[in-house]
């Protein structure tokens, strides 16, 4: 397969670059990453913008101050106030290194204020009006889920290939990804019996990259916080040894994500994870989304992928998205049509 990388910088190169700029520096707010550990960058290219970025910078800057400026106390705290770190909807940046080390990445909130509400609004209305597509997980009596929204709610195609997420699950396992499975779930509120139920979804898969042979997609659509329910996850490198579950917590320890509706998470399921379960009055509504490498294992039957999108679509790329043929999928074409 020819290489997409490097890629040229997102829409908002100059605060994608800053970004950059005030991790390296160790500037407050910056975020954990690097130039080498980031493939949407060439080296070259992002030498360029940032010597671009601070000239241009320096040269509005009033002359007679431009010596207090150019201070290393002063100059990433200036640059970032003239160019704010990315908002809401802004292209994001996909942190390799952390995910190598760790086995998961929080992206933030990716989506902007409108298509979060619509997201929203599209679980709602699905678990209001399409109940009879919703049921317990049979080992797991907190949560309830639908494994089926491309039939009750077909809009969620726009955020199943939605590009920021797609963009980063590509890079992830460099090469194109395909639909495995994907449901909303529900957690209800709770006041008794916490529970961590710690579990991989599937052994690792040592000949990709990063040993990841699927990646989920979390989403969260309420605010998560340490009192509420929250998915958790026990960092893993992808090039250390595989230990089992006592051992990994003991030795990894755990990390309870927590962040506001529109957070979205990407994680390796092989690594070690849990629904935390906890005390609280809060429900937790979530969307999640499996993908897996094109071309390669089926990963469930849970979900059934119409006609429509694995054979009827005029994109061959959409075809080939939804073209894990699962028994469900092959079943109900054989009945329907």
């Amino acid at each position: 397969m020819v290489s997409r990388w490097p890629r040229p910088l997102p829409p908002h190169p100059i605060r994608a670059v800053l970004r950059i700029v005030s991790d390296i520096s160790g500037a407050p707010g910056g975020l954990r990453g690097s130039v080498t550990s980031c493939r949407d960058f060439d080296a070259a290219t992002v030498a360029s913008a940032i010597a671009a970025t601070i000239a241009a910078t320096i040269a509005e800057y009033p002359i007679d101050a431009r010596g207090e400026l150019l201070d290393a106390g002063n100059v990433w705290s200036f640059l970032l106030q003239v160019n704010p770190p990315l908002a809401i909807g802004d292209s994001c940046m996909l942190d390799l290194g952390f995910f190598k080390q760790n086995g998961y990445v929080n992206l933030g909130q990716v989506f902007t204020v409108e298509e979060l509400n619509r997201f929203i609004d599209l679980y709602d209305r699905d678990k209001s009006e399409s109940g009879c597509f919703w049921h317990p997980i049979s080992n797991h009596g907190h949560q309830t889920l639908n494994c089926d929204p491309l039939i009750s709610s077909p809009q969620i195609d726009g955020l199943i290939r939605h590009p920021a997420l797609i963009e980063p699950i590509e890079t992830i396992f460099d090469g194109p990804s395909w639909l495995g499975e994907v449901c909303l779930r529900h957690v209800e509120s709770r006041d008794g019996n916490p529970e961590e139920i710690w579990h991989r979804d599937r052994p690792h898969a040592t000949d990709r990259p990063y040993r990841c042979g699927y990646l989920q997609m979390m989403l969260y659509l309420t605010d998560v916080h340490d009192g509420t329910h929250c998915f958790s996850i026990s960092p893993e490198p992808c090039d250390g040894p595989i230990l089992e579950t006592e051992e990994q917590l003991a030795q990894r320890g755990k990390v309870h994500l927590h962040g506001p509706a529109g957070t979205v998470v990407l994680f390796n399921l092989s690594v070690l994870h849990a629904a935390t379960v906890r005390i609280t009055p809060h429900e937790r509504k979530t969307v999640q989304i499996y993908y897996g490498h094109r071309g390669g294992p089926v990963l469930s039957d849970c979900t059934m992928i119409p006609a429509r999108l694995w054979r009827d679509h005029p994109d061959p790329d959409v075809r080939g998205f939804y073209g894990m043929m699962t028994g469900r999928t092959q079943q109900y074409a054989e009945a329907f049509g």
